[in-house]
């Protein structure tokens, strides 16, 4: 048996540029005609129309980046203020081709994120979408200069890190929000909803299915923060968001890219000369089963691999001690075709930015929601201070730090959240995600060693 620990991980350094995603270049963006100006008298943006607009700065234009674009033009309460890449050749391509100057969006380099659009007054929020490297850093450079921040997982290589920013945003009166964008899809809400109001009693086992519909190039996979981190992450924090535990032990099984490739002559024929010496330098794995085991005795099961020929196929179980909640993969239709000869079922959904359009949706809305509520009491915080005197349930929030006050801000945000800020779920994921790469290369059972004051804040955040 083997213990972790929270310690600081001793990884090398990432690449610093991510090559783009595997999946097609299908992104539509709706570019609409719409004028919107600037208001400089305050930290929102309006349009012709005199609507409150928040200001966002998106940092990243590669498929999440893109993602995020689009689905913030369809936003009626933001406007993209600037766009922020470190490939030059990539800025100047989306600049033209997303008419960035009819939006009014400026293109920065990265060199420009911090001295021209985190000293803007009129940027609330800042969207991270970059490779995972700069995650942290950018994180922390938006918190210290008042930004609310929605950044892609993971937050940090450095565990230890994650409550610190939490803190800096507290500090700084402003939101963390880490895209753990399954909890934000409708379908594993409503599971989760029909779980708590005990439609199928005692939870006995969480059951995770995540597959990719194709494999993504040796180039993505040598520069991304492995299969652990950059993709099972996402199940590990569903497993634990439904299951409202901590385990206590972790198991892993796992196949490397070396045994994929190695195990299929027809794949290892297609590859390149540079990919195959490529695929001699990726320490990394292919697919893996985790199995975790929860203090009252549950299960949770993740079974989660870089390819699925048949399509993007994601599903949860929830199996209880009185029945079972049950999402299958979606497909783009719900079309069957029956016929004498043969009854014809819809393929699956192409990719994870057609599965989940919604939870991308959603979760823009909460970070938007999130800086609405730190402008306000912002904005309270001034008046009362002017007036000298506390008359807003907002003010008092903020300014107050007993606990009976923290409760009232905790209903303000139940009022506006869809999901509350859980910064011991956040940790308690990236930890398990060290620990299950720990499992994959040591063959051993991992026992989970959390502190004390980690498991008290989990079970309070997991109340909410």
């Amino acid at each position: 048996m083997v213990a972790t620990e929270l310690l600081p991980l001793q990884q090398e350094q990432l690449p610093q540029q991510q090559p783009a995603s595997c999946e097609p270049n299908d992104l539509q963006v709706d570019f609409k005609q719409c004028k919107r100006e600037v208001d400089v008298t305050t930290n929102w943006t309006s349009d012709k129309f005199g609507e409150r607009r928040i200001g966002v700065a998106l940092v990243g234009l590669g498929r999440m980046g893109l993602i995020h674009f689009r689905n913030l033009l369809r936003e009626p309460r933001a406007r993209i203020l600037y766009c922020i890449d470190s490939d030059h050749s990539q800025l100047s391509a989306c600049s033209k081709s997303m008419h960035f100057r009819e939006f009014g969006i400026q293109a920065l380099h990265s060199d420009q994120y911090e001295e021209v659009a985190l000293r803007d007054p009129q940027v609330s929020v800042v969207i991270i979408a970059t490779p995972t490297s700069q995650h942290e850093h950018q994180t922390r450079l938006a918190l210290q200069a008042g930004k609310s921040v929605m950044c892609e997982k993971p937050l940090t290589p450095n565990t230890n890190n994650i409550i610190q920013l939490h803190e800096l945003a507290r500090a700084n009166r402003v939101y963390l929000l880490t895209a753990f964008n399954r909890r934000y899809d409708p379908d594993f809400r409503q599971m989760r909803q029909q779980l708590l109001a005990n439609r199928i009693g005692c939870l006995q086992m969480v059951r995770v299915t995540a597959r990719d519909c194709r494999p993504p190039p040796l180039s993505y996979v040598r520069a991304s923060s492995g299969l652990f981190h950059d993709a099972c992450i996402h199940d590990i924090d569903l497993c634990l968001w439904m299951a409202r535990q901590l385990p206590v032990s972790i198991q892993v099984l796992g196949k490397t890219w070396k045994e994929f490739y190695l195990n299929d002559r027809e794949q290892l024929a297609k590859l390149s000369a540079d990919d195959r010496e490529l695929l001699g330098k990726i320490d990394d794995y292919f697919m893996a089963i985790i199995t975790m085991k929860f203090t009252d005795g549950s299960l949770a099961l993740i079974d989660n691999s870089r390819q699925a020929s048949y399509g993007y196929d994601q599903r949860c179980e929830l199996y209880g001690s009185s029945g079972m909640l049950k999402c299958d993969g979606k497909s783009p239709t719900s079309v069957i075709e029956c016929t004498a000869a043969a009854i014809k079922h819809p393929t699956l959904a192409d990719g994870f930015a057609t599965r989940f359009n919604d939870a991308y949706e959603n979760e823009l809305q909460d970070i938007l929601s999130m800086a609405e509520l730190a402008q306000r009491a912002s904005e309270e915080e001034t008046k009362t201070q002017a007036n000298g005197r506390r008359d807003d349930e907002l003010t008092t929030a903020v300014i107050d730090g007993t606990e009976m006050v923290n409760k009232m801000l905790d209903k303000l945000e139940r009022e506006h959240l869809l999901e509350p800020v859980r910064a011991s779920l956040v940790l308690a994921t990236h930890t398990i995600a060290d620990a299950c790469l720990e499992a994959a290369k040591s063959g051993q059972t991992i026992q989970m060693n959390w502190p004390d004051w980690l498991r008290r804040q989990f079970e309070l955040e997991m109340q909410r």
